[in-house]
């Protein structure tokens, strides 16, 4: 067992007591809890949480599919899109930034991109069909937002495995993870005086 692994917040005696600290292909033992940390115990908090509100949000859209109108004047239409699409703007700037200098916020940043890239798309193309430019937004929703969205989820997901692959060698435990919804989280850093985590 080496330091980095025994720093990483694996049981440097599992080996011993018969537990493989390779349990499983997302790089978790099955003491799960020790792996967590202090983390685990508001994961299921968020997880709790973030369920109640989805499973709420049902009958609201069913509500708002029996009571919405058709059409709606909205205010502020001009505000609207220069703000998003400036917000747009700024995180691929950031984007840009972050891949040149090679920085570690760049796997968080593309998510973002995507998902305003994706959000920009659906309303451009929703709200403009049915009138005279919608061919054009459906070509720049299809033919640029979108795939640009899906290089950036892309992106994210090549960085998030590359970091937990360089994370998983540095601590010697032989982990592989080969697909981004079975690594779990890694935080079972003890602290130590003196020692950031």
């Amino acid at each position: 067992m080496t330091d980095g692994a025994a720093n990483a917040g694996l049981d440097p005696g599992a080996e011993t007591k018969g537990v493989d600290p390779r349990a499983d292909s997302g790089g978790v033992r099955p003491d799960e809890h020790r792996v967590l940390g202090r983390f685990g115990a508001p994961t299921r908090v968020v997880a709790v949480a973030t369920m109640v509100i989805a499973i709420a949000l049902i009958p609201w859209i069913v509500g708002l599919g029996f009571t919405l109108p058709p059409r709606y004047d909205a205010g502020h239409w001009r505000l609207l899109w220069i703000g998003y699409d400036t917000a747009e703007v700024a995180v691929l700037a950031f984007v840009a930034w972050a891949a040149w200098s090679r920085r570690q916020i760049l796997g968080a940043a593309a998510l973002v991109s995507a998902v305003l890239l994706l959000c920009d798309a659906w309303f451009d193309i929703v709200t403009s069909w049915g009138h005279k430019d919608q061919w054009v937004t459906f070509a720049t929703g299809v033919g640029a937002e979108i795939p640009l969205a899906l290089f950036f989820l892309w992106l994210y997901r090549h960085l998030l495995l590359r970091s937990l692959a360089a994370y998983h060698a540095l601590a010697g435990d032989g982990v592989v993870v080969g697909h981004l919804h079975a690594a779990r989280f890694i935080a079972g850093v003890e602290e130590e005086p003196g020692r950031v985590p």
